[in-house]
């Protein structure tokens, strides 16, 4: 099952070499980072409360690109920075939680930008954690938050860049970060840190530069209908190493708002085999039509070339006890290989806590 987290990892690298690679005299527009953080672990679940013993420190360095505006989208999101990044993190509890290294792509987008002196932007990141400490059924304390050594990674921040000298720039930032396995081996809570940031930027060329701009023309085609189906399979903490079949069938509509962003609204058929273990262990009056939960959603792609971000927020029709979730959430990135198929490859959660990953193929209509 560690399959689905490489193929995951290594589609959101290539999304950013894509990125980086597609613009003019990279080699002169490189920049390095180096950045030391400081937080906390965030105890979403009473489980994690064990597992918290202080502050958690971290150190980040990345290698990365400006981009010039030769694609339109580089226009549109105010000529963003990506690159590639290491990222270790000391969590304060090494005989239980261990520590954590990861590898990652990134993109920093503009926010404002005065002269390239004062920079205020936002940055994501996607890649893959390797944790030296899992759950252990044997060790006094349980680890609940993840039970695989390699784990999705994820982080995002709110940066502020000041010019200090030439080529160099002082960084500060808060951030949140995330790692777990999307539910392909269970227990898995997940861990979550918040952390403010301190680092140094070297930037070799750091004079401005001319950037390309071009007339940015209306979006001919605003209307998209797209429908995917995505086998899946997960895991129920009480079943051990039992997996369940899990699938996904959605249907969406959306209207381009710009050139750069899609809102719309969609329908979902989830079909899930370990609903039956769980609504029998809390006393349902179980049917076999309970394993089908439809639901509606809103959605908002962020559109980079061929690739865009979905980021949706769904909520079920039904519910059959008090204490299930009524709502859901997609987060997943879109590669349009031709007119008109795509694919996606997305985690379904409810709010912190991963459900299972889709990996999906589809088909849209555009006009």
């Amino acid at each position: 099952m560690n399959l689905k987290i490489y193929i995951l990892s290594l589609f959101f690298f290539k999304a950013y070499f894509v990125f980086s690679q597609d613009t003019e005299n990279i080699k002169n527009d490189k920049f390095f980072e180096a950045r030391y953080q400081n937080g906390f672990i965030y105890k979403h679940a009473s489980a994690i409360n064990r597992l918290v013993k202080g502050n958690i420190s971290a150190i980040d360095i990345n290698l990365g690109w400006q981009t010039k505006g030769n694609s339109t989208w580089q226009q549109l999101y105010r000529y963003p920075k990506a690159g590639i990044g290491l990222y270790y993190s000391m969590l304060n509890y090494p005989e239980i939680l261990g520590n954590a290294i990861a590898g990652y792509g990134f993109m920093n987008i503009p926010l404002i930008n005065i002269k390239n002196n004062y920079l205020l932007s936002y940055q994501t990141a996607f890649g893959a954690t390797w944790v030296t400490k899992i759950y252990d059924e044997n060790l006094p304390v349980l680890n609940d938050a993840y039970s695989t050594h390699l784990n999705i990674y994820f982080d995002f921040s709110v940066d502020i860049s000041i010019r200090i000298y030439k080529q160099f720039s002082f960084v500060t930032a808060m951030g949140i970060t995330h790692y777990s396995n999307g539910a392909v081996k269970m227990p898995n809570l997940g861990l979550n840190t918040i952390t403010r940031q301190f680092g140094i930027n070297y930037s070799p060329s750091y004079k401005n530069k001319k950037r390309i701009k071009k007339a940015l023309e209306k979006p001919e085609q605003k209307n998209e209908l797209w429908i995917f189906y995505s086998p899946a399979i997960k895991k129920l903490p009480s079943k051990g190493k039992t997996m369940f079949f899990a699938s996904s069938l959605a249907i969406n509509y959306a209207f381009s708002i710009n050139n750069k962003r899609k809102l719309g609204v969609g329908l979902d058929l989830f079909y899930d085999e370990s609903l039956k273990s769980v609504y029998i262990n809390e006393g349902v009056n179980y049917k076999n039509s309970y394993r089908f939960r439809p639901g509606y959603h809103l959605s908002q792609d962020l559109l980079f070339g061929k690739f865009s971000f979905l980021l949706e927020t769904g909520w079920y029709f039904t519910t059959h006890y008090k204490n299930d979730y009524t709502f859901y959430h997609r987060l997943g990135l879109k590669y349009r290989f031709s007119k008109n198929f795509f694919i996606l490859y997305a985690l379904k959660t409810h709010w912190a806590t991963a459900d299972y990953m889709e990996l999906a193929i589809g088909t849209n209509i555009n006009w």
